[in-house]
């Protein structure tokens, strides 16, 4: 038995708490206050990895708590072991399922690269036998998993910025796209905290990239990449006559035959240049914008691979 006093606290490991109704929790204080703790806290070298949501009643409390201590060699380890223990439970969202999946992606992904660096070049190779890996673990495409580890990145930038408003995707309370999610990351904190605020009050239950954009144009709101979004309309309503037949092809065309002209670019830029004069920022910047790059592409073929 601890003291939660004596216990640390640790926000990754935070997020990953299955979110409960307030009945719930209400429920589970007058259970603690008659009864005590019953279940143990899981914890980490000091640091409380499961049962927050017990902590906080005990500290508030001031009511000591059994303790369970685990064994892990890595933070990594500590996370992909709560997002599998977590995803056991019935009471876990459908959001929150596909954030504990791109997690435990996420944690995996990161411990290999922590233990075996790899070169820029076999990147790729790391992240997709981490997708191929996690894959099988949950039964899911490693397409699936790649995915949901992105989703899992955005969403923890907008748990950076609004805690509140990502629980309320995490429990389902607002319904978003990954498409959207991804949005959300580029605007700024005034749209974050307004969406809030509509949620909190019952008047936005979903919302679609083009709401978002909407309330981005209403607010004049400048997105992270410092471009002012104008609220007036550039270009005149003009009256649609006859509806073009849809090509499905047409949404990957544009990009295929772009790609060849990039593959030139960055064929002559290397051969040109002198990287032993160029600077350190520079390389950097170029590597950190291919690496984006290769991700992308990873994730294109997985989608494709998966869908073929």
């Amino acid at each position: 038995m601890k003291m939660p006093e004596s216990l640390k606290t640790d926000t990754d490991f935070e997020r990953l708490s299955p979110l409960f109704s307030q009945d719930y929790l209400d429920h589970l204080e007058e259970s603690i206050k008659a009864h005590g703790c019953l279940d143990p806290i899981d914890i980490w070298d000091g640091i409380i990895l499961n049962g927050y949501k017990r902590y906080r009643i005990c500290l508030n409390l001031k009511i000591e708590m059994p303790i369970n201590e685990k064994v892990f060699s890595c933070k990594e380890d500590a996370i992909t072991w709560l997002c599998y223990e977590h995803l056991k439970s019935a009471s876990v969202t459908q959001e929150t399922g596909v954030y504990l999946i791109g997690k435990h992606y996420l944690a995996q992904r990161q411990k290999y690269f922590h233990e075996q660096p790899p070169s820029f070049t076999k990147r790729s190779t790391f992240v997709y036998s981490t997708a191929e890996e996690v894959s099988k673990i949950y039964h899911l495409s490693s397409g699936t998993v790649y995915k949901y580890g992105i989703y899992a990145e955005n969403l923890d930038s907008i748990y950076d910025r609004d805690r509140q408003l990502a629980e309320y995707i995490l429990s389902g309370k607002l319904k978003v796209s990954h498409k959207t999610i991804q949005l959300m990351t580029t605007v700024q904190d005034e749209v974050l905290s307004l969406l809030d605020s509509m949620v909190n009050k019952g008047k936005v239950e979903h919302i679609t990239n083009n709401e978002l954009q909407k309330m981005m144009l209403k607010n004049k709101v400048i997105t992270k990449t410092g471009s002012r979004k104008s609220s007036v309309s550039a270009q005149p309503n003009i009256a649609i006559k006859q509806t073009p037949v849809y090509d499905p092809d047409s949404e990957i065309s544009g990009l295929y035959l772009t790609i060849p002209s990039w593959i030139t670019s960055i064929k002559r830029s290397c051969s040109k240049a002198d990287f032993s004069k160029i600077s350190p920022e520079a390389k950097a910047r170029l590597q950190e914008q291919l690496g984006e790059l290769e991700e992308e592409i990873i994730a294109a073929i997985l989608q494709i691979t998966e869908e073929s």
